[in-house]
């Protein structure tokens, strides 16, 4: 198992061993704190397989911080869309009281 601090979020990555396929399929557990508490979101690959544990852990941890990197980027979008409203609700109320 391999464990990484990506951006505030905790990965914890494994390859599960298929014994039908003598491979291994990547996991990831992604955990974070938020408002509410801890949340969590876990990615299994039933995709790829893997010959190694570490080939396995390696995708597992590079899908995570993809999974991360998305989300964090669409927060981002988001909120850079509010202070657009925002700013547009400030102008138009400026012009009011004039």
């Amino acid at each position: 198992m391999a464990a990484l601090l990506y951006k505030d979020f905790f990965i914890t990555a494994s390859g599960q061993f298929d014994k039908q396929k003598e491979l291994r399929m990547p996991i990831a557990d992604i955990s974070w704190h938020s408002a509410s508490g801890y949340e969590s979101h876990t990615i299994q690959d039933s995709v790829h397989y893997f010959g190694t544990k570490k080939e396995a852990e390696a995708f597992a941890i590079e899908a995570a911080k993809a999974w991360i990197d998305a989300g964090v980027k669409a927060a981002k979008r988001l909120a850079f869309a509010y202070w657009i409203l925002g700013q547009a609700r400030c102008s138009s109320f400026r012009g009011q009281i004039s």
